[in-house]
């Protein structure tokens, strides 16, 4: 039940890559997109609350910001960048860049998700990697190491713009209740 709206999100990823012709690692340059920043941001974050929790046996504290990342990555980045995704009003760079983000993340997020459920990351993940060379010969998600800031030398932990986007989510939905 949890783990659908991931699902979909990996569907969405995989039917549109195809569909455009994306292939990962094609995109040369960084995004300078606020919501790419922002979800590769909050990848990170999560990834740390969660190698944390499990660090210290705390296996029902890795489960909220597990669940709180599949409800941003589905519900808002995806969402706010369908346009990107489609290609509609879009440079062909822009759209490889949110398809490059995507891509990244839900590696990322299998590689998080991996110890949680095994099975659903495994199949992602190997459906993912373009290159085996990427994780040192790794056909397996479980034979990644969890993942770390290393993986992402061109980005950092964005405390000022994941606290921006958070009161920007707060406003849509005070704004969605007050309508209803």
């Amino acid at each position: 039940q949890h783990l659908l709206p991931l699902w979909n999100s990996y569907n969405f990823f995989v039917t549109y890559a195809l569909t455009e012709g994306y292939v990962p690692g094609s995109c040369a340059t960084t995004s300078t997109n606020t919501l790419d920043k922002w979800i590769l941001s909050k990848s990170l974050t999560m990834a740390k609350k969660v190698s944390e929790a499990l660090s210290n046996y705390e296996l029902y504290s890795a489960a909220p910001p597990i669940l709180g990342f599949i409800e941003e990555l589905t519900n808002w980045y995806i969402r706010l960048n369908r346009r990107r995704f489609w290609g509609t009003g879009v440079t062909r760079e822009d759209q490889l860049h949110a398809f490059e983000t995507l891509h990244r993340v839900l590696l990322n997020f299998t590689r998080v998700l991996a110890p949680l459920a095994p099975f659903i990351s495994e199949e992602m993940f190997g459906n993912l990697i373009s290159d085996v060379n990427e994780f040192k010969g790794c056909r397996s998600v479980h034979h990644t190491w969890f993942p770390s800031d290393l993986d992402f030398p061109d980005v950092a932990v964005d405390s000022e713009l994941e606290t921006a986007m958070e009161t920007f989510i707060d406003v849509i939905l005070l704004g969605r209740s007050i309508r209803n």
